[in-house]
């Protein structure tokens, strides 16, 4: 569970921030933020439809 809640809360801060601050304050670099915690959200389906 406590994955699922840091990777979802990561995802949602990297959309405001860059993934350099994101990491940095989560303890983790940008390619393990990439590779186990960011998702993709319904949210950019439905951008990417537009």
């Amino acid at each position: 569970m406590f994955q699922n809640l840091r990777s979802t809360r990561e995802t949602e801060l990297a959309k405001t921030f860059p993934i350099h601050v994101v990491t940095a304050w989560l303890g983790n670099s940008p390619e393990i933020a990439r590779k186990h915690y960011l998702q993709v959200t319904n949210e950019h389906f439905v951008r990417a439809a537009v």
